[in-house]
């Protein structure tokens, strides 16, 4: 989500990560690595989900835990890299928005990692006149 704040904190094999929501909420948790083979695979779980929607309402436990893979190939004699991420969720309800919504952010995760990749930087328009 853009606009959002994150923060990573931990040991390598285990960080804790916060992401603030508009409105004063949050939800934030910690990722396990359960395998690691650099710097091809790495596969971690997420745990102790919490999420409050809101400034003053109460923090959640979520139940839902979201397990993933990432794995990087060299191609083309290592000039190029395929990026495979892979997201289960475990306890997920079944709801479409959110499936989607999950789709969605990932999709545009993905995006701007590659154009990082490409370019070294992420493209922006902060900071510049709307050409109005």
């Amino acid at each position: 989500m853009r606009g959002t704040r994150r923060t990573l904190s931990g040991r390598a094999e285990r960080l804790q990560w916060r992401r603030e929501l508009p409105g004063g909420g949050r939800v934030e948790g910690e990722v396990r690595i359960t395998r690691a083979q650099s710097p091809e695979r790495i596969e971690w779980v997420t745990e102790n989900l919490r999420l409050r929607l809101r400034r003053g309402m109460p923090v959640r436990h979520l139940s839902v835990r979201p397990r993933g893979l990432l794995r990087l190939r060299p191609l083309d004699g290592g000039r190029a890299t395929e990026v495979r991420l892979s997201l289960q969720v475990e306890n997920a309800p079944p709801v479409s928005w959110l499936s989607r919504r999950v789709r969605m952010g990932l999709h545009s995760t993905m995006r701007r990692l590659r154009a990082l990749a490409e370019t070294g930087e992420l493209a922006t328009i902060a900071g510049q006149p709307s050409g109005r």
